[in-house]
């Protein structure tokens, strides 16, 4: 009869063993996985402070470009006329107003690209908003590079009947009829929904 009692009290130390070895271990589980969460809300609260102090000035930008381009579409309208000088100086400064505006969303973009997050979802709201800036400067390349084509004419003599002004006329018409939204408001609200931000916990 000793063995069997020997082997059961060794089984029930081994128990005891066991469970006070794991003990340890599931706590720093536990804490492991509260600081991975604690690391994520504060990555989340970074990049919305971010774009929250970003989000004026990428929105004056984008009413920039909206001014800009509704120029450009008023002096086009006016490209078959016969004050050429007139039309082809206006078509200058809206350019170069245009490549400033591109200029410093680059800017802005890039500093969001540089955010260092890991959190998965932090990662994913801000390749939103550096793709949101993207867009815009892909939509004014296209709208300077047609712009250019027809200041290039211009230089080889060319003052009337542009290809590109029915084109450019087009893209800037469907632009200037898309509502405007908040730049970077959605991003942001994307934030505060998952993590339950405030507007004092983000600021302004």
């Amino acid at each position: 009869m000793a063995e069997p009692l020997d082997f059961i009290a060794g089984l029930r130390r081994f128990r005891r063993l066991r469970a006070a070895t794991s003990l340890p271990l599931i706590a720093t589980l536990l804490v492991a996985g509260c600081g991975r969460k604690d690391r994520e809300v504060a990555e989340g609260l970074s990049l919305a402070r971010l774009l929250r102090r970003l989000a004026p000035e990428a929105d004056d930008l984008v009413r920039r470009e909206r001014e800009t381009a509704n120029q450009l579409r008023i002096n086009l309208d006016q490209s078959g006329g016969d004050d050429f000088a007139r039309f082809s100086n206006n078509l200058s400064m809206s350019v170069g107003d245009l490549t400033a505006i591109k200029t410093r969303l680059a800017e802005l973009r890039q500093q969001v690209h540089d955010g260092n997050f890991e959190a998965p979802l932090v990662l994913v709201v801000q390749h939103d908003a550096v793709e949101e800036f993207q867009n815009q400067i892909t939509q004014i390349d296209g709208f300077v590079t047609l712009a250019k084509n027809i200041e290039l004419r211009a230089t080889l003599g060319r003052t009337k009947g542009f290809p590109e002004v029915d084109t450019l006329i087009h893209q800037l018409v469907l632009f200037l009829s898309q509502p405007h939204e908040d730049a970077l408001s959605s991003q942001v609200q994307t934030l505060k929904n998952e993590y339950r931000f405030t507007d004092n916990q983000i600021g302004t």
